[in-house]
């Protein structure tokens, strides 16, 4: 059965997209600025560096996962990303 197209809408940033970019954001400044430090003979915290990367990859994975179990969870219940079940026409059998 095929599904009916329905009108393109431009798409919007949900919460956790936003929330990712802000982690993203925040750690690439923090790791730049641990870098620039280094290069002026400050003295940096290693530690601080290793916790803000490793939660850098923990968000992203958490991310990651929680996408694929909304996608898995949309097919299931055939809905769009809007919660709009899809539409099924019913094939003409004369053709």
């Amino acid at each position: 059965m095929p599904l009916i197209k329905e009108e393109e809408k431009p798409k919007k940033l949900d919460f956790s997209k936003i929330m990712i970019i802000v982690v993203f954001v925040c750690c690439i400044i923090w790791i730049t600025d641990s870098f620039v430090l280094a290069h002026l003979g400050k003295e940096v915290n290693d530690t601080v560096t290793v916790t803000i990367v490793t939660a850098l990859l923990g968000s992203l994975v958490t991310y990651f996962v929680s996408q694929v179990r909304l996608k898995e969870s949309r097919n299931k219940y055939c809905v769009n990303e809007d919660g709009i079940p899809f539409k099924y026409l019913e094939e003409d059998e004369e053709n």
